[in-house]
């Protein structure tokens, strides 16, 4: 992959996560990341999310950062 289509994927990623950031904290929780998964073509129960969420939370704070979106989109997509 060259690093044009890296970025285009990272703006993409970006814009899925900031739509559905809905306060604009910088996270989504569970079903903000259930609807950003649904908009990236995955389709996922909301066990599977759980253990998303779980697996890529790695600060602990129950949601899901940017960081650890674009870590999590790279196993699943």
């Amino acid at each position: 992959m060259s690093d044009e289509e890296r970025r285009a994927k990272i703006v993409e990623a970006k814009q899925i996560f900031d739509t559905y950031d809905q306060d604009g904290g910088g996270s989504i929780d569970a079903q903000e990341l259930k609807e950003a998964l649904a908009a990236a073509d995955v389709e996922m129960s909301e066990e599977e999310v759980a253990s998303l969420l779980e697996e890529y939370d790695e600060d602990g704070s129950g949601t899901i950062s940017f960081e650890e979106f674009c870590q999590m989109q790279v196993r699943i997509c």
